[in-house]
């Protein structure tokens, strides 16, 4: 690398290329092989550049970051809780199933979550499926607060995650 001050102002010869360069910045750097191409960096400049850049580019990447993080862990806790319904719904279409059975089936699927103790009261249709006929539908709808399930990231943006709910309903046949 050789570098090219502002004093020297007289054309350059490296290499066989013939470079006139009159430049206001303290400091020009020539880089490139000797049969590749020939590029001049202003390193001064250029590090003002990169500091205005990461300035304009860090909060939307911040954003970006953030929401995939909020909405990966939304998506967690819906997986959790269709798959407490589906539990819960597996218990209502037993015989002999009541609303308390169903609603422990529900509390034990969700055990190791944080949220399992901040879900709603479940939602059983028919309210007692022990008196369901057999080939029946019945269903158990689980909803917890969105906020109970992840942290409210984006509300700094307008985004907010308040009064939101996560539900699911899982219907199953009686046996």
């Amino acid at each position: 690398m050789h570098a090219i001050t502002r004093q020297q102002q007289k054309p350059l010869t490296l290499d066989g290329c013939h470079w006139l360069r009159q430049c206001a910045s303290d400091d020009l750097e020539c880089t490139g092989s000797a049969r590749g191409t020939r590029s001049v960096v202003r390193s001064h400049k250029r590090r003002g550049m990169l500091t205005l850049e990461l300035v304009l580019a860090l909060p939307i990447l911040l954003l970006v970051v953030l929401a995939a993080i909020e909405f990966s862990i939304l998506l967690m806790g819906n997986q959790a809780i269709s798959a407490a319904a589906a539990i819960g719904a597996r218990e209502a279409s037993m015989p002999g199933a009541t609303p308390q059975r169903v609603q422990a089936a529900v509390q034990k699927a969700l055990k190791p979550w944080r949220f399992a103790g901040k879900i709603e009261p479940l939602v059983l249709e028919p309210p007692f499926p022990a008196q369901v006929p057999s080939g029946q539908p019945v269903s158990v709808t689980v909803r917890v607060r969105s906020l109970d399930v992840a942290p409210d990231l984006l509300k700094f943006v307008g985004v907010s995650l308040a009064g939101q709910k996560l539900s699911s309903k899982y219907v199953a046949r009686k046996e």
